[in-house]
């Protein structure tokens, strides 16, 4: 059982008292820690008390650094991807930048049991309204890294609690931005020009058309494309790096029904396409998956300006705003 006792002593003359918790960790061990009010110290006598007896208490100075415990979370997360557990390269390589950039520069020099709900309430505040101001959505990402962290470390015993999970700081986000997606006429001016577009114009008839996201056109492969059945599958997808992987859950695998107006067009682009060792159906000069980056700015950005669906030099459609084009054509 922990105790607590008034301590008096006198410093440089000066007469000073404060509170002193005593108890025996889990392993025999005594430890002391010292509070100035007596009802602070009362409070953490019950809250020891009670991880005691649950056999989770941590005594707060072994309790391991913001720093040790993101790095140790880190080697966890890599070790799941080399294993092929649910962990992704971008996933991981998101992390290592929340850790770097938001994470250790604020709290790199505390011990993870130094943190409290009104200190994660104070950050998560400031990200939202600081002189960089963050997305709600990001600032959510950022603060789900910090509980993985806590939660991590807890279960290995050097921890006796997620404040992360207990108290969870509230985001509060802005009115959403209205999604501009293209109208009918749009998409048909669209489909109108994709003949004459090449590799561009493909794209953008197989989005519109069956609302498949960037990433599954990328990594689309010619045997996926099912010319009798009239549809396709989709088994994978292309990452960041132009690597093929597989859809992230089971519902992405799915197979999508091909008109007649898509198979066509894809017959003939077979005919005149670029081959690769994965068959895929878009593939650069080296063989492998278009990345993101050449597929937006190289092929959607152009073709926008050229249909002259522009505002301020920018397109007044993302190509995801496709999808949900695809999307609202299936409801009606």
């Amino acid at each position: 059982m922990a105790s607590v006792a008034k301590r008096k002593w006198t410093y440089k003359g000066e007469q000073r008292e404060a509170w002193v918790v005593r108890y025996n960790d889990s392993g025999g061990r005594q430890r002391i820690k010292t509070f100035r009010h007596k009802k602070d110290a009362n409070a953490y006598r019950l809250k020891v008390e009670r991880e005691l007896e649950r056999g989770i208490h941590v005594a707060p100075s072994m309790s391991i650094g913001v720093r040790d415990g993101a790095e140790m979370w880190l080697c966890h997360c890599d070790e799941r991807r080399k294993a092929s557990r649910g962990m992704r390269r971008g996933t991981l390589e998101t992390y290592q930048y929340t850790v770097d950039c938001h994470i250790i520069p604020r709290f790199g020099a505390l011990r993870l049991s130094e943190l409290d709900a009104p200190t994660l309430q104070t950050w998560a505040d400031e990200m939202l309204s600081g002189p960089a101001p963050l997305g709600a959505w990001r600032v959510r990402a950022i603060l789900m890294c910090m509980g993985e962290i806590l939660a991590h470390v807890q279960r290995r015993g050097l921890i006796s609690h997620n404040v992360m999970r207990e108290a969870r700081p509230k985001v509060f986000s802005p009115r959403p931005k209205r999604v501009d997606i293209p109208s009918r006429e749009d998409v048909r001016k669209m489909l109108e020009a994709a003949p004459d577009q090449g590799r561009v114009g493909m794209i953008v008839t197989i989005g519109a058309l069956t609302g498949m996201r960037l990433g599954e056109i990328r990594g689309l492969a010619w045997p996926c494309v099912d010319f009798e059945a009239g549809e396709i599958n989709i088994e994978q997808q292309a990452n960041r790096w132009g690597e093929l992987v597989e859809p992230k859950s089971a519902a992405g695998r799915r197979a999508v029904p091909m008109g007649g107006a898509l198979s066509h067009r894809l017959k003939g682009w077979r005919l005149r396409s670029r081959s690769s060792p994965a068959e895929l159906v878009f593939c650069g000069r080296n063989g492998r998956a278009l990345t993101p980056s050449y597929v937006r700015n190289g092929l959607w950005v152009p073709f926008m300006r050229r249909l002259g669906m522009v505002e301020d030099g920018r397109p007044r459609f993302h190509f995801h705003a496709l999808r949900h084009f695809a999307a609202s054509m299936f409801i009606d």
